[in-house]
């Protein structure tokens, strides 16, 4: 790829507006009053830590006149929300005739709001499954605890089918926020756990956004900007009490990584993440963190030079793939994170099939996404490895990490 981003043809779909501030979340009704989002906002968030903060945003609003209704919703165990619950809070928006939509918290608050300002725009609610069509949504603001999902910044939405239990997966530009803030002092609200679970959620959107066929210069930028970041975070410096420097790289490489893989698209890593979370009840960011090795092993060597490239724009020493590899493992495994399916400790060896069948039915799309086309039959060869502990030396033994990683 050439070097000169001017000449590299680019084409992009943004938010309309990205703020990133300490404090910024008191400047959300004044910035929703400038867009003319309207009058009237159902604020959904999820955690009861967060209460300071949506006390913050509900002053906000107060002070320009604009009223609101709050819904605070449970989480699920697999970090998205359900289609019953999307049916619940509908019904709460619309029965309290809300103009617009906010999300404060995490991907699965972010993941409501999107579906609520989906169905409130027009989607009908029968239609709102595998094959729903999203052509308009209502105004959606996000205000994420940690941009780490990529979600905040894509037209992405992700929702789990109880009754079938499978995860759907959509894709529309009426699902792009209106306005995303990103305030790294909401990050004091988190369990110290969910900050973790945060990197590798990060790390797969850029890593997938960089060997996507849909790459652009522009995607390999803020790639290797967030990449920078996250090699910033070394696992020691993330501990209690979080450093307030190490919350920001995190926000500032949420941001990056987040933008590139709404701009390029994900890939197999996080639609195999997407299959195990819905299977077997764990959350999608141990799902990844558990996939990323196996990922990196079934699209090696194709995807050697691409991460040599990374590995030379971020300073890593040796600039080699192999090198970069280790490092991102090493940050993963310093953080007591799965890095294989035998740490998740859930997949076993006999449902590697029903894995393997349910991601290609529901997630096709980003299971052929990446610069090399897989086949189901190389993937559950890679995911046989991981899930018996076998992985890490076969990766070793073809130079896909280096051989001193754990």
């Amino acid at each position: 790829m050439t070097n000169d981003i001017a000449h590299t043809p680019t084409k992009m779909y943004l938010p309309a507006k990205v703020l990133l501030e300490e404090g910024v979340i008191d400047r959300v009704g004044l910035e929703a009053s400038a867009m003319n989002l309207g009058w009237r906002a159902l604020l959904i968030y999820e955690d009861t830590r967060v209460f300071d903060a949506v006390s913050s945003l509900a002053s906000s609003l107060n002070r320009v006149g604009m009223r609101y209704v709050c819904c605070r919703v449970s989480g699920n165990g697999r970090g998205v929300p359900t289609l019953s619950k999307v049916w619940e809070v509908v019904k709460l928006a619309l029965d309290e005739r809300c103009d617009f939509v906010i999300g404060l918290g995490s991907r699965a608050t972010i993941n409501l709001a999107k579906a609520v300002a989906a169905v409130m725009g027009g989607s009908d609610l029968e239609d709102l499954g595998e094959k729903a069509r999203i052509e308009g949504a209502a105004p959606l603001v996000v205000v994420p605890i940690i941009p780490s999902s990529g979600s905040e910044f894509s037209g992405s939405l992700e929702l789990f089918d109880e009754d079938r239990g499978v995860m759907l997966h959509y894709l529309s530009h009426s699902l792009y926020p209106r306005l995303v803030l990103v305030d790294p002092l909401l990050a004091e609200y988190l369990e110290f756990e969910r900050l973790t679970l945060s990197i590798p959620e990060i790390l797969v959107n850029a890593l997938e956004a960089y060997t996507s066929r849909e790459c652009s210069r522009f995607v390999e930028l803020v790639v290797e900007e967030a990449t920078r970041a996250l090699l910033r975070v070394e696992a020691q410096t993330l501990k209690l009490p979080v450093n307030s420097g190490v919350v920001r790289e995190l926000c500032w490489a949420g941001l990056c990584a987040g933008v590139a893989v709404g701009l390029a698209g994900g890939g197999a890593c996080s639609a195999l993440a997407r299959t195990i979370s819905a299977m077997y009840g764990v959350h999608y960011e141990r799902a990844i963190s558990a996939l990323l090795a196996c990922w990196l092993y079934m699209v090696s060597p194709e995807v050697e030079s691409r991460l040599e490239q990374l590995a030379r724009a971020t300073g890593v020493v040796p600039p080699s793939s192999a090198e970069l590899i280790t490092r991102l493992l090493s940050l993963l495994r310093g953080l007591n994170l799965p890095i294989t399916l035998l740490d998740l400790g859930v997949v076993r060896v006999r449902e590697l099939d029903l894995v393997v069948e349910h991601a290609w039915t529901y997630g096709h799309y980003d299971m052929e996404r990446g610069v090399k086309p897989l086949d189901k039959l190389a993937v559950k060869r890679a995911l046989r490895l991981s899930a018996e502990g076998l992985l890490l030396d076969a990766g070793r033994s073809l130079g896909v990490w280096d051989a001193n990683s754990e």
